[in-house]
């Protein structure tokens, strides 16, 4: 099955969508110089994809920083996921944080999405 792997650049997350070996994560700073290119081709992919899947999705976010618009993105990605959800899929959101702020983010996210998500604390900058 097709994958998705995008290398974290200092600017931009790295991205794990890996139907094959069930892994499935955006980690890192996401501060983009070209926000609608990066995201894009993630929602194309998710939405491509993610029909085709039979497993269990745990979909794993390293809330490190983004910025305004990385965090709409991020939104629009967790909608996608809360839509197939609704179809049946059975999604998970690992939300790993490192501080109170980055959690409290990952808390209003799932409130507003309707995702579950599970909380992981990690020592980190």
């Amino acid at each position: 099955m097709e994958k998705l792997i995008i290398n974290a650049t200092e600017s931009s997350p790295q991205v794990i969508l890996d139907p094959t070996n069930q892994h499935y994560e955006i980690s890192g700073r996401s501060y983009v110089e070209n926000p609608l290119q990066f995201f894009e081709n993630i929602l194309q992919f998710i939405d491509r994809v993610f029909a085709e899947i039979e497993h269990p999705i745990r979909f794993k976010i390293v809330a490190d920083y983004y910025n305004s618009i990385s965090s709409r993105y991020l939104m629009t990605i967790l909608k996608l996921l809360k839509s197939f959800s609704e179809k049946g899929k059975n999604i998970t959101i690992l939300w790993y944080y490192n501080d109170e702020e980055a959690k409290r983010d990952g808390e209003i996210l799932e409130q507003m999405v309707q995702l579950t998500f599970e909380y992981h604390y990690y020592e980190g900058n």
